[in-house]
Protein backbone atom coordinates (compact mmCIF):
# COMPACT_ATOMS: atom_id res chain seq x y z
CA UNK A 1 0.00 0.00 0.00
CA UNK A 2 1.51 3.35 -1.22
CA UNK A 3 1.56 6.47 1.04
CA UNK A 4 0.46 9.93 -0.45
CA UNK A 5 -2.56 12.01 -1.04
CA UNK A 6 -5.52 10.11 -2.77
CA UNK A 7 -6.65 11.61 -5.83
CA UNK A 8 -10.06 12.78 -4.90
CA UNK A 9 -8.38 14.97 -2.54
CA UNK A 10 -5.37 16.09 -4.76
CA UNK A 11 -8.33 16.85 -7.39
CA UNK A 12 -10.25 19.01 -4.62
CA UNK A 13 -6.98 20.93 -3.67
CA UNK A 14 -5.85 21.63 -7.14
CA UNK A 15 -9.74 23.27 -7.69
CA UNK A 16 -9.49 25.05 -4.57
CA UNK A 17 -6.45 26.93 -5.01
CA UNK A 18 -7.33 27.44 -9.00
CA UNK A 19 -10.86 29.01 -7.79
CA UNK A 20 -8.63 31.00 -4.84
CA UNK A 21 -6.24 32.52 -8.16
CA UNK A 22 -8.98 33.34 -10.67
CA UNK A 23 -10.79 35.53 -7.43
CA UNK A 24 -7.46 36.94 -6.70
CA UNK A 25 -6.75 37.87 -10.62
CA UNK A 26 -10.54 39.15 -10.33
CA UNK A 27 -10.40 41.40 -7.64
CA UNK A 28 -7.06 42.76 -8.91
CA UNK A 29 -8.41 43.51 -12.26
CA UNK A 30 -11.72 45.08 -11.60
CA UNK A 31 -9.82 47.53 -8.73
CA UNK A 32 -7.24 48.36 -11.50
CA UNK A 33 -10.03 49.17 -13.95
CA UNK A 34 -12.70 50.98 -11.62
CA UNK A 35 -9.37 52.95 -10.39
CA UNK A 36 -8.47 54.30 -13.84
CA UNK A 37 -12.02 55.45 -15.31
CA UNK A 38 -12.87 57.33 -12.32
CA UNK A 39 -11.72 60.22 -14.05
CA UNK A 40 -12.88 60.58 -17.60
CA UNK A 41 -13.63 63.49 -19.84
CA UNK A 42 -15.46 64.79 -22.84
CA UNK A 43 -15.41 67.72 -25.48
CA UNK A 44 -18.77 68.82 -25.41
CA UNK A 45 -17.61 72.06 -27.41
CA UNK A 46 -15.04 73.53 -28.80
CA UNK A 47 -14.48 76.79 -30.87
CA UNK A 48 -12.21 79.52 -31.58
CA UNK A 49 -14.02 83.01 -32.10
CA UNK A 50 -11.63 86.43 -31.90
CA UNK A 51 -8.26 84.50 -31.31
CA UNK A 52 -9.66 83.20 -28.31
CA UNK A 53 -10.58 79.54 -27.29
CA UNK A 54 -13.58 78.03 -25.74
CA UNK A 55 -13.72 74.63 -24.73
CA UNK A 56 -16.96 72.93 -23.02
CA UNK A 57 -15.55 69.89 -21.01
CA UNK A 58 -17.40 67.09 -19.65
CA UNK A 59 -16.34 64.78 -16.59
CA UNK A 60 -18.09 61.49 -17.53
CA UNK A 61 -15.81 59.80 -14.83
CA UNK A 62 -16.90 58.62 -11.22
CA UNK A 63 -14.58 61.26 -9.47
CA UNK A 64 -14.68 65.03 -9.54
CA UNK A 65 -11.87 66.71 -11.53
CA UNK A 66 -9.77 69.80 -10.10
CA UNK A 67 -7.30 71.79 -11.40
CA UNK A 68 -5.60 74.34 -9.01
CA UNK A 69 -3.45 77.19 -10.96
CA UNK A 70 -3.37 75.58 -14.15
CA UNK A 71 -2.58 71.90 -12.93
CA UNK A 72 -4.08 69.27 -11.56
CA UNK A 73 -5.88 66.28 -12.77
CA UNK A 74 -6.08 67.10 -16.44
CA UNK A 75 -4.19 69.06 -19.04
CA UNK A 76 -5.12 71.00 -21.69
CA UNK A 77 -2.43 71.00 -24.63
CA UNK A 78 -2.85 73.18 -27.75
CA UNK A 79 -0.97 72.08 -30.87
CA UNK A 80 1.38 70.08 -28.06
CA UNK A 81 2.16 72.90 -25.94
CA UNK A 82 0.40 72.64 -22.55
CA UNK A 83 -2.26 75.38 -22.10
CA UNK A 84 -3.97 74.30 -18.87
CA UNK A 85 -2.54 77.33 -16.79
CA UNK A 86 -4.37 79.90 -19.05
CA UNK A 87 -7.61 78.30 -19.31
CA UNK A 88 -9.99 80.14 -16.85
CA UNK A 89 -13.56 78.91 -15.80
CA UNK A 90 -15.94 81.40 -17.69
CA UNK A 91 -18.09 81.42 -14.19
CA UNK A 92 -15.37 82.46 -11.94
CA UNK A 93 -12.98 83.94 -14.72
CA UNK A 94 -9.81 81.82 -12.56
CA UNK A 95 -7.96 78.91 -13.51
CA UNK A 96 -8.82 76.89 -10.16
CA UNK A 97 -11.76 74.77 -10.97
CA UNK A 98 -13.49 71.38 -10.39
CA UNK A 99 -15.51 68.97 -12.51
CA UNK A 100 -18.34 67.12 -10.49
CA UNK A 101 -19.10 64.11 -12.33
CA UNK A 102 -21.87 64.42 -15.58
CA UNK A 103 -21.13 68.15 -15.04
CA UNK A 104 -19.94 70.52 -18.13
CA UNK A 105 -17.71 73.47 -17.00
CA UNK A 106 -16.96 75.80 -19.96
CA UNK A 107 -13.45 77.15 -20.21
CA UNK A 108 -11.66 80.08 -22.12
CA UNK A 109 -8.70 80.80 -22.85
CA UNK A 110 -6.51 83.97 -24.83
CA UNK A 111 -3.25 82.27 -24.91
CA UNK A 112 -1.98 84.68 -21.85
CA UNK A 113 -3.19 87.49 -23.67
CA UNK A 114 -1.16 86.75 -26.86
CA UNK A 115 -4.50 85.42 -28.72
CA UNK A 116 -4.38 82.19 -31.02
CA UNK A 117 -2.78 82.33 -34.54
CA UNK A 118 -5.71 82.30 -37.83
CA UNK A 119 -5.52 78.82 -39.10
CA UNK A 120 -6.52 75.37 -37.08
CA UNK A 121 -4.96 74.17 -33.42
CA UNK A 122 -5.53 70.87 -32.31
CA UNK A 123 -6.89 70.96 -29.22
CA UNK A 124 -5.82 67.67 -26.78
CA UNK A 125 -7.41 67.24 -23.21
CA UNK A 126 -5.62 64.29 -21.45
CA UNK A 127 -7.20 62.93 -17.87
CA UNK A 128 -5.27 60.11 -15.92
CA UNK A 129 -8.41 57.58 -17.60
CA UNK A 130 -8.32 59.08 -21.38
CA UNK A 131 -7.54 61.74 -23.66
CA UNK A 132 -10.15 63.13 -26.35
CA UNK A 133 -9.00 65.73 -29.32
CA UNK A 134 -10.49 68.11 -31.59
CA UNK A 135 -9.67 70.58 -33.93
CA UNK A 136 -10.80 74.31 -33.92
CA UNK A 137 -10.05 76.66 -36.76
CA UNK A 138 -9.20 80.29 -35.50
CA UNK A 139 -10.48 83.15 -38.41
Amino acid sequence: MSRGISSIIAIILLLVITIALAGTVYIFITGAITSKMSKVVSLSYASCFDHNITLAIRNDGTENITVTSGSGDIKILIDNDDKTQYFNDTKTNTNTYSIAPNHIIILLSDNNGAGYATGNHQVLIVSSSNAVSQTVRCE
